[in-house]
């Protein structure tokens, strides 16, 4: 697996962001893996929206928790 192009050390590179394999052997988004140990556990009906749109960007500081009723507004706001 290291060898593969989308292999950066423990993290994998999709077209939705970045994965990291977690010891249980299961995988998470790398965004609410960084969010939850900065902030704590995500509160339930919510997402990790990334501020600047870049869902490479994971640092604490771009990442915010809202609702899945607020990001579809945001989706829909980004469309036209």
């Amino acid at each position: 697996m290291e060898k593969h192009a989308n292999w950066k050390g423990g993290l994998q590179k999709h077209k939705d962001g970045y994965w990291i394999q977690l010891s249980t052997n299961k995988r998470m988004k790398h965004a609410r893996y960084v969010y939850e140990r900065v902030y704590g556990e995500l509160p339930p009906g919510h997402v990790v929206y990334h501020v600047d749109g870049d869902k490479y960007n994971d640092e604490p500081s771009n990442l915010i928790a809202i609702t899945r009723a607020e990001l579809v507004k945001l989706n829909n706001r980004n469309i036209i």
